[in-house]
């Protein structure tokens, strides 16, 4: 099931699209952005990824409900491409220290995980 929510932010998930379950919100956000349906700042969010992708070719796994899985479009046209992974670490580090002040237990494990040191695999890729 398929629902698209707009939101009154500035830009970042001005246009969410939220999905039950996918095979990966990488996938769905790359189709729509091939399709010139993405605007930047659109959020796939779904509960379940079946087909989720690490990191070198490895799988994602997750259970469904327990893990924040979404994809977020973003144009960093401030920064050159060679540093864009530099936008990467600045929102993983920021996700994780506002997470901190709820639980110490919030780690990044890089590039772009947030997990939880004590549930294991339950992680928000960003």
């Amino acid at each position: 099931m398929q629902y698209k929510i707009l939101a009154n932010t500035l830009f970042l998930g001005k246009e969410l699209l939220y999905l039950t379950e996918c095979h990966s919100t990488n996938d769905i956000a790359l189709e729509k952005i091939r399709a010139q349906e993405a605007r930047e700042g659109l959020l796939v969010v779904t509960d379940y990824q079946s087909k989720g992708r690490g990191q070198r070719g490895n799988t994602w796994e997750g259970q469904p409900g327990l893990n924040l899985t979404f994809s977020l479009v973003v144009e960093p046209h401030f920064l050159p491409p060679h540093e864009q992974f530099k936008l990467n670490m600045a929102v993983s580090f920021a996700v994780m220290t506002v997470l901190n002040a709820f639980d110490p237990e919030i780690r990044i494990k890089w590039p772009n995980d947030i997990i939880h040191l004590k549930m294991g695999n339950s992680a928000v890729s960003l």
